[in-house]
């Protein structure tokens, strides 16, 4: 299976199911890691190869997801938590940069005006685009899936705070 094979099967990757009977942290701790591995596994697929515009628009998808189910379960979480939504937040940044990007290159030969000026344009979005790739890259290297971090996340996630019993202070 290829690369590019691979990422949508990830992607697009079944999680878990919320259980009424559990508790939040349950929960949480169930269904928050399985979706973190499946999003930094995809990630890395793209990061390492030559993605097209709509893998990476699924990662942003899926980034947003994974940010929004994160959002679910805050308060089951400390104050490290917001260091984990802000580093989605930061690479949702640059994938909707470059889903933008997309978009424009996209429909640019459709706008009305001189060939030459959307022909510059175009140039300049290219570039403003492989700059973002690259800048992607270096973020999902650096902050995303540098040595440990991943271990560090899951683990995190896997143990949220257990909830006050009632009528302890």
């Amino acid at each position: 299976m290829g690369k590019k094979a691979r990422t949508v099967k990830v992607v697009k990757e079944k999680t878990e199911r919320w259980k009424e009977s559990d508790p939040a942290p349950e929960n949480a701790a169930r269904l928050l890691p399985p979706m973190l591995a499946a999003y930094l596994e995809a990630g890395r697929l793209l990061a390492d190869g030559t993605p097209t515009a709509t893998s990476l628009h699924g990662l942003r998808l899926h980034g947003k997801r994974l940010r929004y189910a994160m959002e679910l379960f805050r308060p089951c979480y400390g104050t490290a938590f917001e260091t984990y939504l802000g580093l989605l937040k930061d690479a949702q940044g640059i994938l909707g940069d470059l889903n933008d990007c997309a978009t424009l290159l996209r429909v640019l030969p459709e706008l009305p005006g001189p060939e030459e000026k959307k022909a510059r344009l175009k140039n300049r979005v290219e570039r403003s685009s492989a700059k973002l790739f690259r800048d992607f890259q270096r973020f999902w290297k650096e902050k995303m899936d540098h040595s440990g971090k991943e271990t560090r996340w899951a683990s995190y996630l896997a143990h949220p705070r257990k909830p006050a019993k009632k009528g302890a202070q």
